[in-house]
């Protein structure tokens, strides 16, 4: 999904949810957009190249031309159910994680749909583990 759609979403529900937390929503801006910095490392790693306009480049050509095999089993490491599970256990103690889950869950949901409709299957690696074994 487009990082403009994850903004809106994310801006959105912390509106919804601020009369309620107060300034513990800008987690769920963090945790709804500002994840997608593993989109970026993943970049870097893959092409040797530091640059964010590149970086965008790349993406935007990716999701144009429907470029499966370019992030095809890409680790994208904030987007894994490791994460996501180190994330929900720490929303127990905390409700700047429980914020930052929220926003992550709305930002996840969305990508999964999103990359199955476009290829009709997951095409970046869902786990750590199943990166490795993929590798």
């Amino acid at each position: 999904m487009s990082p403009l759609r994850h903004i809106v979403v994310s801006s959105v529900l912390a509106a919804i949810l601020f009369p309620f937390f107060g300034i513990k929503v800008l987690m769920v801006f963090v945790g709804g957009v500002l994840i997608d910095i593993d989109h970026y490392f993943w970049f870097v790693a893959k092409k040797k190249d530091t640059s964010i306009a590149r970086c965008q480049r790349f993406y935007e050509r990716v999701m144009v031309e429907k470029r499966m095999k370019d992030v095809l089993n890409a680790l994208f490491i904030f987007h894994t159910l490791e994460f996501l599970i180190i994330i929900a256990v720490a929303s127990f103690f905390s409700e700047y994680a429980l914020m930052f889950l929220v926003g992550y869950v709305f930002h996840i949901v969305p990508d999964i749909i999103f990359e199955v409709r476009m290829w009709k299957r997951k095409v970046v690696a869902f786990s750590v583990l199943q990166w490795v074994r993929l590798c």
